[in-house]
């Protein structure tokens, strides 16, 4: 009878009852069995479970697996089945099927909150017990359809999808991200540091500066180390690929910000960069800065030399004062003549230039070359009372120098044609 309806419970019953302790109790079982292809909802949950127990009995995995499976298609919602289930895979180790039937819950689940659990779930098992990094992403990526806007969830993403090896994915989803956050919202810099990382990874360290440079705008004690990190990163890749323009820029770039923070290495850096570019104006005016705040008077001395030969204009002038005082504070005025000498002869306006020159002359009684100075500095002066002064002051100082009294009466000459 079973034969013609073998899906018929109330016969399978009724077989049962004449079987007897000596039948075989896999025949007992399998008769049990046979009409649960047939049952729905929680009656074929509870025979599951009846008969999951029997076959558990009589040492058959294979066929609680089965009655398991079957009870699950036939009541999904039933708490009991589905956690017997899911505890066999789990017991047995059998992580790509406890994977699949998370997954396959999550997608049943009308419940976001509890679907995102089990993808990550899911996730954690093919990354850690089955080294599986790309069927971890997938499972998190189905995860984020229940939670676009969960950005620790992207995190673990798109850092699955770079142990992966897919970078460029995992680059583009936090893009994507970053272009639906509301400006200044502190999401953005922690999406940023997060493309800066795996931009970081694949080599592309100008791009991940481009990041970093944006975030410590909006977070600069925070986004100060990997910026920094990312910096020297850089620069070293960009010293590798002989770029040496943004070498020169991460060098700069990197001296700047270490100027308060580690003064020592950030002159190492411009030093380092200088011995390759001794022209640089912008690199020889930042460690002359370093080194006047650390009274370094000679290495400002000696910097400012270079800048006098490379500067010009107002940047040449300033050049020049900061080395006579350098030279000044060392007790060493006269060092800086030749410097203010060759300013003051390409620049004859700059009146900063020649007072500090005019001072220097008095200073060490060189009254012949001040003299000749002022009579420059007198053919140069629209000023007829100035130039008269300038002319006199000037014979004065030849009749007091040695061998300058002739030298006087030039200048005497025109003054007195002037008065």
């Amino acid at each position: 009878a079973l034969q013609i309806l073998p899906m018929d419970r109330e016969i399978a019953e009724a077989l049962l009852a004449l079987l007897g302790e000596e039948d075989d109790p896999r025949e007992r079982v399998d008769l049990l069995e046979r009409p649960l292809a047939s049952e729905e909802g929680d009656s074929a949950a509870e025979l599951a479970l009846r008969l999951a127990d029997e076959w558990a009995a009589l040492d058959d995995d294979e066929a609680v697996l089965r009655v398991l499976r079957r009870g699950y298609e036939a009541c999904p919602e039933k708490d009991d089945v589905r956690h017997r289930l899911e505890s066999w895979y789990h017991d047995r180790q059998q992580w790509r099927p406890l994977a699949d039937f998370l997954a396959g819950e999550a997608a049943r689940l009308d419940d976001p909150v509890r679907s995102v659990a089990l993808l990550r779930n899911a996730a954690a098992i093919h990354g850690e017990s089955l080294s599986d990094p790309s069927s971890a992403s997938a499972a998190l990526s189905l995860a984020r359809g229940y939670a676009p806007s969960d950005l620790a969830l992207l995190e673990d993403l798109v850092r699955l999808r770079a142990s992966a090896g897919d970078h460029g994915t995992a680059v583009e989803e936090v893009s994507a991200a970053l272009e639906e956050q509301e400006e200044g919202a502190s999401s953005v810099v922690d999406l940023l540091l997060l493309r800066s990382e795996l931009r970081m990874a694949t080599g592309a360290t100008a791009d991940a500066v481009v990041d970093l440079d944006v975030a410590y705008m909006m977070a600069p004690e925070r986004v100060e180390e990997p910026l920094l990190t990312g910096l020297e990163a850089h620069r070293v890749s960009s010293a590798e690929t002989e770029d040496a323009s943004a070498e020169r820029a991460a060098t700069l770039r990197l001296a700047e910000l270490l100027r308060e923070k580690d003064e020592g290495r950030a002159r190492d850096l411009l030093a380092g960069w200088l011995v390759r570019d001794l022209g640089d104006r912008e690199a020889l005016r930042m460690i002359r800065d370093l080194d006047e705040a650390a009274e370094r008077w000679e290495e400002v001395a000696m910097t400012c030399a270079r800048l006098v030969d490379v500067e010009e204009g107002d940047e040449q002038v300033e050049a020049a004062l900061h080395m006579a005082d350098a030279w000044e504070r060392l007790e060493r005025p006269e060092s800086a003549r030749a410097h203010l000498e060759r300013v003051h002869q390409s620049q004859p306006a700059a009146t900063a230039v020649r007072d500090r020159l005019w001072a220097l002359y008095e200073q060490t009684g060189a009254k012949q070359e001040l003299a000749t100075m002022l009579v420059t500095d007198a053919a140069n002066t629209e000023s007829a009372d100035e130039r008269f002064e300038l002319l006199r002051r000037s014979g004065q100082l030849f009749v007091e120098s040695e061998e300058g009294a002739a030298m006087a009466v030039t200048p005497l000459e025109e003054a007195a044609r002037i008065k």
